[in-house]
């Protein structure tokens, strides 16, 4: 959920947020923006991997694409994934290895694996110590 006071309407549970704040979005909307990950968006800088169900009807799709948008626009390293005929969880077998391994690439990329070198080996070479990966601003 990227925009809490969107969400509140948009979702198959509209009153879901009751149960988190005092007051409803319609009363008092404050609680529910100050906590919206829209809201600070200015702050973001990790890269993000964006993945959701285009027949999501816990979270509308539209709060995935706000937050890419937004980064993309900040010029934040995102991707964004969407799978067609899935809801709030993966269930297609196709659709979930294909899920395993954007997220698999997306580590190997933004966090790359760096072997161990003992500070006592005298030996170890610059090729050792591992490569950084190119920054690009991926996004589908």
């Amino acid at each position: 959920v990227s925009n809490m006071v969107s969400d509140n309407s948009s979702g198959d549970i509209p009153n879901a947020n009751l149960s988190l704040f005092e007051e409803s979005m319609f009363a008092d909307p404050e609680p529910l923006w100050e906590r919206s990950a829209i809201r600070h968006i200015a702050k973001v800088t990790t890269p993000t991997l964006v993945l959701h169900g285009e027949s999501d009807s816990r979270v509308h799709p539209a709060q995935s694409k706000e937050f890419y948008v937004a980064l993309r626009n900040r010029g934040v390293p995102t991707r964004m994934v969407t799978y067609p005929r899935e809801g709030h969880g993966i269930s297609e077998r196709k659709h979930q290895i294909h899920l395993q391994h954007e997220v698999v690439d997306w580590f190997e990329r933004w966090m790359p694996a760096r072997p161990t070198v003992a500070s006592d080996d005298a030996s170890a070479s610059e090729s050792d110590a591992g490569t950084e990966q190119d920054a690009v601003n991926g996004g589908n």
